[in-house]
Order: structure tokens, then C-alpha cells, then sequence
């Protein structure tokens, strides 16, 4: 934990000169101002102070060039911006998602590289608690270090692994967020997850000043604040998904598509081959015998959610479209539907259950939604865009007189798809005060959200909603019971 010591120290170095220089300076001024054989002439003594400010801005320009060398060394990720300082994260098993412990860990870079420097709190399986350390040097890719690692944990004194940090930004300030993945060399093979936050400038410093012992008190309260947190973050998350999405696994319904046979020709059934051998194109052929089709980036997204759940209950289910009129009934513990316009979960199920909040739209042979707000207003996502993104659906459908919540997420393009699944994986408690701000009963309104991202990018750290609510008929039918 060198970075943030040796900067305070160099700090404390060059204010100290400073304030040495300036008592020198006062006292020789002093005593030259009373010395019998000073001349009294107001010119000289003019220049002394001149000679005495300029000294003064002198070191004050060093403390800001000390700044910018530092700042100049450090090493930005393509959107996150500079990470150097101290991260707080809980740490997951991979699998289950159970806790098994917190750490926290210092990154800086310099000269293309970056290093990590971390003490960690494992929970044993007596319900102790083990503390280690770890050590790693990495290198970025994207919005992300991957790094390598040696250290020690308990009785195990040469551990080492690999691993990843991604960083999220919210608001431009800068990296706030921070999750990720690493394997551990323990027997059986530890995989891991993680996921946490930028300590406060507070928080640093007091983690930079602190003893070893000081410090594995301040990861305890970490550890046990991540660990109070879970049971806040679960009730979020059953209010937003719904009771039984703990219970069962949570179907992830996408559209059922496939492709052409040989002698197919409609304008529904085409499919493009990024780079389909040359034989095979002189010869017109495709291919044949694939009946599914299942977007990459977007079952990549089902797979992290399949963690996000496992962390509350079952995990994910993932199933095709096949919810069409007179198809099979919904899921009865509600679900989330992938897709826009060519899913019939989507539109029409939930569009036609939403109340009129949202219905999808076909202009120009491709689809695209609509949203009805509060006064009855038609909104035009596209009218509402700012210059440089793309949009998308994010809605969630109480449905039945159980008000069961299924969720939509559907991109005017396939990456704002992708772009509401990531805000889904990341930000999802995020609805949770949608619906608070806009003073809205979780079990008795609707939401319909416009997803704002950057075109063609789907990280959903740079995403925006606008948020819109309608009460559900099933809540309005009571309300009118209730007052007969």
C-alpha cells in the first residue's frame, strides 16, 4: 500500500520546505530589518520581499508540477478514467454467490502498468474470520485491468491467480463502481466474483495512515457492512422481481428464431455470414439444420443474470418465445422477456398488460415503441434522444390480480439490448428508487423506462432513464371496490 503513503509523504516533504523557506526567509528579513547597520533605504527592502514572494511562488509552483507528475503517471481506462486509489468490494463463490468475504485494495499505475496491492477477510467455516494479502501487477483492456496475483490467506501462504476488475462511472465523476471475476489457485479451483465501490477521500487517507491491525478493523466493518447490505439488497431485489423469482428458476425468454432451410426465400428467413467461406459463397449455399438463434451478446448478458439470481435463489432459465396468442399461458412466476417487436412476450402480452403504458410500433419495416405518459400524452422515444445515442425499453408489467412483476428489456437496436441487460445486472436497485422518487407503490403501477446509451456502446454505467408509471387495473379495480 505504497501509493497513497508516498504521495501524502511527498506532500508533507514539500509543505514543510515551504513553511522552512518562508521562517528562514521572515527571520532573515528580521534580522536585517534590525540590525544597526542596515541602511534604511525602502528600495532594498522592497526588493527583499520581492526576493521573498518569489520564493514563495517558486515552491508553490513545485507542489503543482509534484501534482501533475503524479496525476501524469497514472494510467486512464477507455471510459472509466483513471482508477489509482483504494476499492472496497465483497467477495462471492462464483457458483452458489454465497459471501465468503470482503477486501480492499489499492491500484495504481504508471508507465502502462498497474499495480494492486489488497488485504482481505475471508469468513472461515467456524463463522471466524481469516485475513490475508495479496499482490498483483496488471494491464488494462477496455474498461478493465486483468491482472495476476500472488498472496496469502490463512493457513495458505502461496496462493496466486488471475483475475479481472471492471469499473463502472456514474455521473462523470470519475470510476465509482468496480466488479469482477478471479481464480484462485486453493483446491478445488476457486472461482470468485466480486463487486463493490471507490472508498470515499476520507476513507483513503484513513486507509493509507492506518497500522495492520487498524486496518483489519476497517475491513471488518467493511465485510460486515457488505453483509447487513444483503439483506437490505434482497428485499430490493424480491420487490422489483417478485417473490417467487427466489424460488424457482427465473425464465429468460427470448425470440424464437431460426434459420432459412434451402429453399427458403422469404424477406424474414435471409441470414448474412460475416465471413462465410468462399467455396460455400460461389455456390450460394447456407446453412441448415439451426433452428435456434440466440443473439451472442445477449445470452452472454443471461449468463451473468443467472449470477445476479443466484445470489437470491435458483438462477435463470433460459427459453424461447413461445408465448404467442393461443400459445402457452405466462410463466407464473413472472419472467424477463429479451426483445422488442419479434417477441411475442414482449408485444403483444405485456404490451396489452401494461395498460397502455407501451406498445410496440412498426415504422419502415423495422419496430420501435411508444409510451403513454401520466396525462395521456403519446412520447416518441426518438423525439427525446440526445444527439450521439439510441434507446431502449426497460419496462416492468404487474400482471393478474397477484400483480406478478415480469420485466422487458428491448433495445431500438441490438445493442441497447444489450445495454438494458447490463443496467439490469448492475444498476437494477436503481428501479427501486424510480419508484420511490416518484412516490409509485412497487406492487400497484407499472413502469415504463426510455433507456438512453451511447451509439453502439452498451455499458450501462453511461445509461439514462426516464421513467414513466401508470397505476395497474387490477389496483384501480380495488380502489373502486373499496370505496362502493
Amino acid at each position: 500500500m505504497e501509493n497513497g503513503s508516498r504521495r501524502e509523504i511527498w506532500h508533507h516533504a514539500v509543505v514543510a520546505g515551504v513553511v522552512a523557506i518562508t521562517v528562514f526567509l521572515f527571520e532573515a528579513t528580521l534580522s536585517w530589518l534590525n540590525s544597526p547597520h542596515t541602511p534604511r533605504d525602502p528600495l532594498r527592502f522592497l526588493l527583499l520581499l520581492a526576493y521573498c514572494a518569489a520564493a514563495f511562488v517558486g515552491v508553490f509552483i513545485l507542489i503543482c508540477l509534484a501534482d501533475w507528475y503524479w496525476e501524469s503517471r497514472k494510467v486512464p481506462l477507455a471510459h472509466a478514467g483513471r482508477v489509482d486509489g483504494c476499492w472496497s468490494y465483497v467477495v462471492r463463490d462464483g457458483i452458489s454467490q454465497q459471501c465468503l468475504g470482503a477486501s480492499i485494495c489499492e491500484i495504481r499505475s504508471g508507465r502502462g502498468e498497474f499495480r494492486i496491492d489488497g488485504l482481505t477477510c475471508a469468513l472461515s467455516k467456524t463463522g471466524g474470520e481469516e485475513y490475508g494479502d495479496f499482490a498483483g501487477e496488471g494491464r488494462r483492456e477496455g474498461n478493465s485491468i486483468v491482472y495476476n496475483y500472488r498472496g496469502r490467506q490463512g493457513a495458505h501462504n502461496d496462493l496466486f491467480g488471475v483475475g479481472y476488475y471492471r469499473f463502472g462511472v456514474r455521473d462523470r465523476v470519475g470510476a465509482t463502481q468496480i466488479s469482477g471475476e478471479f481464480l484462485s489457485s486453493l483446491k478445488p479451483r476457486q472461482h470468485r466474483v466480486v463487486e463493490g465501490e471507490k472508498l470515499a477521500h476520507d476513507g483513503e487517507i484513513a486507509w493509507c495512515r492506518a497500522s495492520l491491525a487498524d486496518r483489519r478493523s476497517i475491513l471488518k466493518r467493511h465485510l460486515k457492512k457488505w453483509d447487513q447490505g444483503a439483506g437490505e439488497e434482497r428485499e430490493d431485489f424480491v420487490a422489483i422481481f417478485g417473490k417467487q423469482a427466489v424460488n424457482s428458476g427465473y425464465k429468460v425468454v427470448f425470440l424464437d428464431a431460426k434459420l432459412p432451410s434451402k429453399h427458403s426465400s422469404g424477406p424474414t428467413q435471409r441470414v448474412v455470414l460475416s465471413n462465410p467461406p468462399p467455396e460455400a459463397e460461389a455456390c450460394g449455399a447456407l446453412p441448415k439444420g439451426i433452428h435456434h438463434i440466440v443473439p451472442f451478446e445477449e445470452l452472454e448478458g443471461a449468463v451473468r443474470l443467472d449470477q445476479l439470481f443466484k445470489r437470491f435463489g435458483e438462477g435463470v432459465e433460459i427459453c424461447l418465445d413461445r408465448y404467442y396468442r393461443g400459445g402457452d399461458a405466462l410463466p407464473p412466476n413472472g419472467c424477463l422477456s429479451v426483445g422488442l417487436g419479434f417477441n411475442n412476450l414482449t408485444s403483444p402480452r405485456l404490451s396489452e398488460a401494461s395498460n397502455s403504458l407501451y406498445w410496440v410500433t412498426y415504422p419502415g419495416g423495422t419496430d420501435d415503441f411508444r409510451i403513454r405518459d401520466e396525462g395521456g400524452t403519446e412520447v416518441d422515444p426518438s423525439s427525446r434522444a440526445p444527439a450521439g445515442t439510441e434507446y431502449a425499453l426497460l419496462a416492468r408489467i404487474l400482471v393478474g390480480p397477484a400483480r406478478t412483476p415480469y420485466l422487458v428489456i428491448a433495445g431500438h437496436t441490438g445493442y441497447g439490448t444489450v445495454a438494458a441487460c447490463n443496467f439490469i445486472l448492475e444498476r437494477w436497485r436503481e428501479i427501486v428508487g424510480h419508484y420511490k422518487d416518484h412516490q409509485k407503490d412497487l406492487h400497484e403501477h407499472h413502469m415504463a423506462a426510455i433507456l438512453f446509451h451511447p451509439k453502439e456502446r452498451c455499458d450501462a454505467s453511461m445509461c439514462k432513464l426516464q421513467v414513466f408509471f401508470k397505476v395497474t387495473e387490477a389496483a384501480t379495480n380495488a380502489a373502486k371496490s373499496a370505496t362502493a
